[in-house]
C-alpha cells in the first residue's frame, strides 16, 4: 500500500513537444546562410536522458530544408583602384587593374586578373638611375576557398599565379675608379618574369550587389634573370625586382546572381 503510494505522489516524466524546440528559420540572401536551431535549455529539457537529447538533435537536424547548392553562384567584377603599400615608392603615372571572380558551389571562386601599367619613379627609388621607366600588362590566375563571415561579408584565402610582359628604361650614373663617372641611357624591351603568390581577401557588401573590400598578396618571384650592368628594378604586377613582395590592393566589385541556392525538403525517414 506504501509503496503505490509512493508511485502515486511520485511527479510524473514530463513530455515533450518536439516542434517547440525545434526551429527551421532560413534566410536566402546574396551570401545564404542557414540559422542553426538551438534548442531550448530549459530545466524540462534537462531532464531529458543522453539518450533523448540525442534524438531530439537528430530530429532539428532533420528537420532542416537540404541546401543544395548551386555549381554557378554568381559572377564578381571588380576594378582594383589603390595599392597603399606601393604607393610610398615615389611614383607617378597611370595604372589599371581589374579582376573577375566566378563563385562555384557558394564555396570556391575562380579568379582572373588583369593589369596595365606606365610608371615613372623618381631618384630615390633607384640609385644612381634618373627616369627610371617601366611599362608593361599582366595576368593572374588562382583560386580562393570562401569563408562567410557574415550575412553580407566574406573571407578568401587563396593564391594565384602571375605572368608579366614588361619593358624598363632610364639613364644610368656609372661611377669608375679609374676612369671618370659617366651616364648611359638603357632601354630593355621583352622583358618577362613570372611568380606564385598567397592573397587573402575580404570583402562585404555596402549597398545591394555593390562591394567593397580589400586583397593582401604575398608573393614570391621565380625564375628571373637579371643579370644586367644595370639590374631592372620594378617588374609591372609584381612589384619591386625582389625575392619576395607584398601588395595591399582595395577595390569595388559589382556582383551579379546566376543561379540561386535551392532548399529541398526532407523526407521524414518511418
Amino acid at each position: 500500500m506504501a509503496q503505490e503510494l509512493e508511485e502515486e505522489n511520485e511527479p510524473a516524466k514530463p513530455t515533450f513537444d518536439r516542434s517547440l524546440y525545434i526551429r527551421d528559420t532560413v534566410r536566402t540572401t546574396p551570401m545564404v546562410l542557414i540559422d542553426i536551431p538551438i534548442l531550448d535549455r530549459s530545466d524540462e529539457f534537462k531532464t531529458l536522458s543522453r539518450k533523448e537529447r540525442r534524438e531530439l538533435e537528430k530530429a532539428k537536424k532533420d528537420s532542416l530544408p537540404k541546401k543544395i547548392l548551386p555549381p554557378l553562384s554568381n559572377l564578381e567584377i571588380a576594378v582594383n583602384y589603390s595599392d597603399p603599400i606601393e604607393g610610398f615608392s615615389s611614383r607617378n603615372g597611370l595604372m589599371a587593374e581589374a579582376w573577375a571572380g566566378l563563385t562555384l558551389f557558394e564555396y570556391f571562386v575562380a579568379v582572373a586578373e588583369f593589369g596595365s601599367q606606365d610608371i615613372t619613379f623618381n631618384g630615390s627609388a633607384y640609385k644612381n638611375v634618373d627616369n627610371y621607366q617601366v611599362t608593361g600588362q599582366y595576368y593572374r590566375f588562382g583560386g580562393d576557398l570562401k569563408i562567410p563571415v557574415k550575412q553580407n561579408s566574406s573571407l578568401r584565402i587563396g593564391g594565384r599565379i602571375g605572368n608579366s610582359t614588361f619593358s624598363d628604361s632610364g639613364t644610368a650614373r656609372i661611377t669608375g675608379e679609374i676612369f671618370d663617372d659617366y651616364e648611359v641611357d638603357f632601354a630593355r624591351n621583352n622583358l618577362s618574369a613570372n611568380w606564385w603568390e598567397v592573397d587573402i581577401t575580404s570583402e562585404t557588401a555596402i549597398w545591394k550587389n555593390l562591394l567593397m573590400g580589400f586583397t593582401f598578396r604575398y608573393r614570391v618571384l621565380g625564375d628571373f634573370d637579371n643579370n644586367y650592368e644595370v639590374p631592372v628594378r620594378y617588374i609591372s604586377g609584381y612589384g619591386f625586382a625582389n625575392g619576395t613582395s607584398m601588395g595591399l590592393d582595395l577595390f569595388l566589385a559589382w556582383r551579379i546572381p546566376i543561379m540561386p541556392v535551392r532548399y529541398k525538403e526532407r523526407i521524414p525517414k518511418n
